[in-house]
Order: structure tokens, then C-alpha cells, then sequence
């Protein structure tokens, strides 16, 4: 166990219709890819009000060379970054329009964000709070409110990653846990291979 299974559950769920076949997976991911540009282009629209800068970003989206394999590719990448992007849109229509409506897309979205790749939980958690200080002021970030929204998908995050971190140990996989070195390695690497341009 080590991401949550919203991807493969999407893909077993039309399995069972359908039948399962590489090109379903990949149908998926194509999907989520494009629900991610369409995402994009509001937020871009969201943030700039222009048009024009909101078409070119989805393009680069759509046509960036690591986005077209993963895109296309039968892994969840494209549905973690959808959700990300969905995430921060929802999350900023929220404070520019303050209507709480924006909350039943933003909470699933940022829950599910975080749990589908919980190394990146955390940098979401400090982009939602870096946006809220930005468009309200340090003040709006104390309200119970703002913090419960804040706080929330990152409580999910640390029970799914305490249920992860029993569940493998208790299994014999304790390299897929939160306190494995190895996997530590794995997700980050070391310092100086950051500033290795071969790596990279």
C-alpha cells in the first residue's frame, strides 16, 4: 500500500463493464489529463483575466514533452496533477467569491490531492496557505473557517499515511513507509544530486 487507489478504482470500475485492457488505463489518464487543462485555463483565466494568456498555458500544458508521456501513460500522474490544479481553483474561487458552494468541489479535491501522492501533501498545503495570506491578509488565515479548510485534507493525508505505515510494517513492507529511509531516497534523493545535471 502506498498511494490511495482513486486511479486504479476508476480504471477496475469500467473494468467490470467493459473489460480490462491497457488502452482503458491510458483512456483514463487521457481524461484526467484533459480535465486538468480545462482546469488550468480557468485558473489561468481566474488569475490573469486574460484569454489569451489562458489559451497559451493550456496549450504548453497539453503539448510540454514530460506531460505528453504522462498523459498518455497508464499511471495516476495525470490524475494527481488534475486534482492539484482543480485544488488551488477551487480554492481561490472560494476567497475571491466567498460563497461556501466553492467548498464541495474544493475538499474533495484537495483531499484527494493529497492522498493520491502524499509526498507532494505537503507543498499543496503550503501553496493553499501562501494563496489565502496573499488574496486575504495574515488575519483571514486565523479563522476557524480558513484553518478547518486548510487542515482538514492534511488530517486525511496523516490518517491514510499512519494506516499506510501500520498496515506495510505489519506486512513486511516496511520500506513503504513514511520512516523508510530507502523510500525517503527514493522520493527526494540526496542534496547533492539536486545539483547533479546528469540527474536532471
Amino acid at each position: 500500500i502506498l498511494e490511495f487507489p482513486l486511479f486504479q478504482a476508476i480504471v477496475a470500475f469500467f473494468s467490470y463493464f467493459i473489460g480490462f485492457s491497457d488502452a482503458l488505463g491510458k483512456s483514463i489518464a487521457i481524461l484526467f489529463a484533459i480535465m486538468g487543462g480545462v482546469l488550468l485555463f480557468f485558473l489561468t483565466l481566474e488569475l490573469t483575466g486574460k484569454f489569451s494568456v489562458s489559451i497559451s498555458s493550456t496549450i504548453l500544458y497539453f503539448f510540454a514533452p514530460l506531460n505528453i508521456f504522462y498523459q498518455q501513460a497508464f499511471m495516476i500522474e495525470s490524475t494527481v496533477v488534475t486534482l492539484h490544479i482543480g485544488a488551488i481553483y477551487f480554492w481561490i474561487k472560494y476567497l475571491n467569491s466567498n460563497n461556501i458552494w466553492w467548498c464541495l468541489f474544493f475538499i474533495p479535491a484537495s483531499v484527494l490531492a493529497m492522498l493520491q501522492k502524499s509526498v507532494y501533501g505537503p507543498f499543496l498545503f503550503i501553496v493553499l496557505m501562501l494563496i489565502l495570506i496573499h488574496l486575504k491578509g495574515i488575519k483571514k488565515l486565523m479563522s476557524v473557517k480558513n484553518l478547518f479548510l486548510l487542515f482538514f485534507p492534511l488530517f486525511v493525508l496523516l490518517v491514510w499515511q499512519r494506516y499506510v505505515d501500520v498496515a506495510n510494517t505489519a506486512n513486511g513492507n516496511p520500506y513503504f513507509t513514511s520512516y523508510s529511509k530507502g523510500q525517503q531516497l527514493w522520493n527526494f534523493g540526496t542534496l547533492s544530486e539536486r545539483f547533479e545535471l546528469s540527474i536532471w
